[in-house]
Order: structure tokens, then C-alpha cells, then sequence
């Protein structure tokens, strides 16, 4: 039991399974039981939650994106314009929930909560996002990890890229985290992104 003048805090925890190529599941756990909540029609690569409102959910899968807005119990396709069907990542902007990034081939933007998408291609052609970050203190400075391109940086939104690589020996890269205060690595102040490969192995960088 809670102490007295506390109260009980529910967590809901949600993950990406892929069980065949016709039956991908998103699943959340309740009280210790995972319980299935689709979307169904793609594998899910990415999960996204809004930061205002737990109850909506954003799904990346090699069907596209899909959303929901009952904490996973029922999923729409939310797909429209999305430059390929192919999306590995999933970032909403902390300071605007209608603004949406998708990991896809070319990278792809949705400023209305992923009711229709525009490539954000300029720097990225043929590049396979596989992970998006967003600095939480300047949300239009996102960073992508990808496939044999390494870290690409935008301060406009995704209007356009640059390479980050100075340093790494890997730019096969899977995962991406950022950290708001920095890490004591990096120059104080400045924002920290820390890079993961499959070697694994882990680089950690101040913004420039």
C-alpha cells in the first residue's frame, strides 16, 4: 500500500513485436501481462508516444505509419505522402505533438499529427534513417542515425542535412539518445548525442 497523503502511479509499458510478416503486434503490459493492441498490417519498427497525451500513439512499420489515439486498443493508417512505405523511426516534437518525423529512405516531415507527410530529402537522398532524435531545448534540431551514412544534423526542421562523423569508425549506426543536461564528455552547455553501432560500440558528441 502507498503511504499515507501518496498515491498509486500507473505505467504503461508498450513494445514493437514482429511475429511474421502478417501479424506484427504491438503489445503494452497491465497488471504484469502483456496483451496485444496491433497495428497488423506491417511489422513495427518504431514506437512513438505523445509527450502531452499518453493516449496517442504513433507505430512505424514497413507499411508506413499508423495512429492511434486510445492508448493502442485501435490503429489508423497515417501514411498519406510518406515518401516510403519503410519507416524504422518515429520522433514527435516535445514542444509541438502535430510535428512528426519518420525514418525512412529520405526522411520524411508531417506537421499535422501524421495526417499528411512531405519528404525532407535535402542532404538525405537514398539514405536509410534508422533512428531520430530531437534536441528537447531547440526542437527543429533533430539528428538521424543511419545505415552507412552515420549521424546527419538539421537546425531547420529537416529542411535540410549535414554529416556528423568526425571521429566515428562505424557509420552503420542503429540507435541514437540524446542527453539534456550534457554528459561531462562534452563542452558544458551544449547538447550530447551519444551513438550507438551493432559492434557495439559508443561515441558521444557536443552540438556544434
Amino acid at each position: 500500500m502507498p503511504a499515507a497523503g501518496a498515491c498509486w502511479r500507473t505505467y504503461v509499458v508498450y513494445a514493437a513485436l514482429v511475429l511474421g510478416v502478417s501479424a506484427p503486434k504491438t503489445v503494452h503490459a497491465g497488471a504484469n501481462v502483456w496483451t496485444s493492441g496491433g497495428p497488423y498490417d506491417g511489422g513495427v519498427m518504431a514506437l512513438g508516444i505523445d509527450p502531452t497525451n499518453p493516449s496517442m500513439l504513433y507505430a512505424g512499420t514497413d507499411a508506413g505509419v499508423f495512429k492511434s489515439t486510445d492508448r493502442g486498443t485501435t490503429w489508423t493508417a497515417a501514411s498519406s505522402g510518406l515518401s516510403s512505405p519503410e519507416v524504422n523511426a518515429i520522433a514527435i516534437d516535445p514542444t509541438n505533438r502535430a510535428t512528426l518525423y519518420a525514418g525512412t529512405y529520405y526522411g520524411d516531415k508531417s506537421t499535422d499529427g501524421g495526417a499528411n507527410w512531405g519528404q525532407t530529402n535535402a542532404g538525405t537522398s537514398s539514405v536509410q534513417m534508422t533512428a531520430l532524435v530531437i534536441d528537447p531545448r531547440a526542437s527543429t534540431t533533430v539528428y538521424a542515425a543511419t545505415e552507412f551514412a552515420g549521424v546527419l544534423k538539421s537546425t531547420n526542421g529537416g529542411g535540410a542535412w549535414r554529416s556528423m562523423n568526425s571521429g566515428l569508425t562505424n557509420t552503420n549506426l542503429h540507435a541514437l539518445v540524446i542527453t539534456c543536461p550534457p554528459l561531462q564528455l562534452s563542452t558544458p552547455g551544449r547538447t550530447s548525442v551519444a551513438v550507438y553501432s551493432r559492434a557495439p560500440m559508443v561515441r558521444v558528441a557536443g552540438s556544434r
